[in-house]
This record gives C-alpha cells, sequence and structure tokens, in this order.
C-alpha cells in the first residue's frame, strides 16, 4: 500500500472551521494535542474502515 510504500503512520488535515473539524471527527478523525482544529487519524483505523 502507499502508506507501507512512504513509512506512513497517519492522515492529518486542518480543518478550515468547527464545521470543518465536525466533518472530519464523523470520519474517525480526532483532534491533534497541539491544536484543535488538525485533524489524525491512523492509517490503521483506515485500512480498518476500508474491509
Amino acid at each position: 500500500s502507499a502508506a507501507d510504500a512512504i513509512g506512513a503512520r497517519a492522515v492529518l488535515v486542518h480543518a478550515l472551521d468547527e464545521r470543518a473539524r465536525g466533518f472530519y471527527e464523523k470520519y474517525g478523525f480526532e483532534p491533534s494535542p497541539t491544536d484543535h482544529l488538525h485533524m489524525i487519524v491512523l492509517m490503521k483505523d483506515v485500512r480498518r474502515s476500508l474491509e
């Protein structure tokens, strides 16, 4: 997979606002401890959701 080829452990997005943050939360993203608009989901969770 692409994640294995490049060694990615997570997907990081920057939500533009609280509404966008809510959108990402619906898909399993969690806020970063450093910025609540930086949203993270682990690749293992992405893989699990695609099975």
